[in-house]
């Protein structure tokens, strides 16, 4: 799975949930390997990066846990707004919800 691709994955679980721990992303499936689940960790790492950076989503650690959880920032038509920004190589200003971008 490419890092753009694991982008778009996680904006639709948020979008459906609006909150998701960490753990949960690789729960839901057995590995054939390994080396398969590290490559998917390492490929969601990349993937959260991009979304906080934008503002779509926040990273938090509710008390009491030893994870962390992804929540959604922008509802799901200014998630894809930005996303569609960001895969055209623009530059998003978190704070434009009107569709002004600042480059």
């Amino acid at each position: 799975v490419s890092v753009g691709a694991r982008i778009r994955q996680l904006t639709l679980v948020l979008q459906e949930r609006g909150t998701v721990e960490f753990d949960e992303l690789f729960l839901d499936r057995e590995w054939s390997s390994e080396g398969e689940l590290r490559a998917m960790l390492v490929v969601t790492f990349m993937s959260i990066l991009e979304p906080v950076k934008i503002g779509l989503i926040h990273v938090h650690q509710p008390g009491g846990s030893d994870t962390f959880a992804l929540g959604r920032r922008v509802e799901a038509d200014e998630a894809d707004r930005r996303l569609l920004e960001f895969e055209r190589g623009s530059s998003v200003d978190p704070g434009a919800t009107n569709g002004e971008n600042q480059s």
